[in-house]
């Protein structure tokens, strides 16, 4: 290997040099929705034909799963009448009860549907921005919540493109797999929509297939897609799976756009159902919390077609 290079250098050099050419970069605090424009949320309009509507979250899961890094839901929940609180209350007040609950969540990992904020991944001791990991003032989710993400949004059904159920874990996506799966769907992605990824995730697990973190070999998206992503100004990231865990491809070589351009990204995607509609594109729509210093939360993406 005298003379070869080590890939995870020249993925690094890659980052450093991208994250210094963003023009927007400084003082920038909504990454790459930057790219969304009114020609895009016109687009998205356009592309909506039938009016179906789809959920893209996975059924949340509460406790967290043997082997997950992330991902631990839990809901303390418990009821109280009025009476208890208000003994001089009408009998009529009295007889109401009241359900509560108290949640702990930790969005994170492979298991649950959620965006990333800008303050999720970092590198050289500071976030997208330049901002300091120690500075409360970088951003966060509530700079992505101040308006709610409206876009076109553009399936890539990768497994059709290759003729396979899901993506093998040996053979990570490439940009060429979505230029094919976009060409047979006969859309053109255009800066600022959203890129639905769909790998097939729903049938590799049903084969009895486990996603999780610490995992060997995991199927995903490699350094390729990231290139097809600065390339083409994708707003949003929606996949099913994430980066490819494989020997051939740098550590987290999609998610570190979140340094480097501020990448949106939304994670463990249901698209499995608009990936098998006639639909090839639809509307969007994403609305956040404002939780100010959050590095993410649970979302319930919907595509309208």
């Amino acid at each position: 290997m005298d003379g070869i290079e080590n890939p995870n250098t020249t993925f690094s050099r890659w980052l450093d040099d991208m994250a210094a050419a963003i023009p927007s970069r400084d003082g920038d605090r909504t990454g790459t929705l930057r790219h969304i424009d009114v020609e895009a949320r016109r687009r998205a309009v356009q592309s909506i034909i039938d009016n179906e509507t789809y959920s893209l979250s996975r059924p949340i899961e509460l406790g967290a799963r043997e082997g997950a890094l992330y991902g631990s839901i839990s809901i303390d929940g418990s009821t109280f009448s009025y009476g208890s609180v208000r003994p001089e209350a009408p009998i009529e007040v009295t007889s109401v009860i009241a359900g509560v609950d108290t949640s702990k969540i930790d969005a994170h990992g492979h298991q649950q549907t959620h965006i990333d904020a800008l303050n999720h991944l970092g590198r050289h001791g500071s976030w997208y921005g330049g901002h300091s990991v120690d500075d409360e003032a970088a951003p966060s989710l509530i700079d992505l919540a101040k308006t709610p993400i409206v876009t076109r949004a553009v399936v890539a059904d990768v497994p059709a493109a290759r003729g396979t159920d899901w993506v093998d874990p040996s053979e990570p996506v490439t940009g060429d797999d979505i230029n094919r799966a976009l060409a047979a769907s006969k859309v053109n992605f255009e800066p600022g929509d959203a890129l639905l990824l769909y790998m097939g995730r729903d049938r590799y697990e049903a084969q009895g297939n486990t996603v999780r973190a610490g995992d060997g070999s995991v199927p995903g998206a490699g350094w390729d897609v990231s290139r097809w992503i600065v390339e083409h100004q994708v707003s949003v990231l929606c996949w099913d799976l994430q980066d490819a865990v494989c020997a051939t491809e740098p550590f987290l070589a999609v998610h570190l756009l979140i340094w480097a351009i501020g990448q949106i990204i939304v994670d463990n995607c249901h698209l499995a159902d608009v990936a098998r509609s006639n639909r090839a594109s639809g509307m969007l729509v994403i609305a956040l919390p404002p939780l100010p210093g959050a590095t993410g939360f649970l979302v319930n993406p919907v595509i309208v077609t």
